[in-house]
């Protein structure tokens, strides 16, 4: 059920248009040039060199999925935007960021950086480009430490242990819902 829940929480954003990507050598500038095919121009654009100077990606192509959408969620609720879960790996991918869609009501722009041998790019319409996962801000303090089993703790492995394989299903986990 943890995957379960990973894979379907939130919501999906699918490429609406397929979009073709060139990656080229300007060696003018001695940098890369990235040209859209017509259908992902009017989504894509690009980030300068500039914008993530010492990142761990330095160096490699950063283009943005202009996404036309406005996500807002209600008063202290933010959205973590990830790269799908369990997505089969891609020449590139969808930096992972959190934004507080409570207060940022605007579109919100989606990274990717691309793996650096990529020359060309083709990202077919309906593919899963981001996954967006609501979430409560909330303060909280953690504590972590090493203890012997409670009681407590060794009745929820007996539990476990009496319903089997779906013992975390049918005792603990809840449904979530994204309507």
């Amino acid at each position: 059920m943890p995957v379960f829940d990973a894979i379907s929480s939130g919501y999906i954003i699918p490429l609406s248009a397929e979009v073709h990507i060139s990656i080229g050598h300007d060696n003018e500038l001695d940098s890369k040039t990235v040209i859209y095919s017509k259908e992902g121009a009017a989504m894509w654009s690009g980030h300068t060199f500039d914008q993530y100077k010492a990142a761990p990606f330095e160096g490699r192509v950063v283009c943005k999925f202009d996404n036309p959408w406005t996500i807002q969620t209600p008063p202290g609720y933010s959205c973590l935007f990830t790269r799908p879960f369990f997505q089969e790996k891609e020449p590139f991918e969808v930096l992972t960021g959190i934004v507080d869609t409570d207060n940022y009501v605007n579109p919100v722009a989606f990274p990717m950086i691309i793996d650096s041998s990529t020359t060309e790019l083709t990202i077919p319409k309906g593919f899963p480009l981001v996954q967006i996962i609501p979430f409560k801000r909330d303060s909280w303090s953690a504590t972590v430490s090493v203890d012997e089993p409670t009681e407590n703790k060794l009745g929820i492995d007996h539990e476990m242990q009496k319903f089997g394989i779906d013992a975390y299903k049918n005792l603990y986990w809840e449904k979530k819902s994204y309507e």
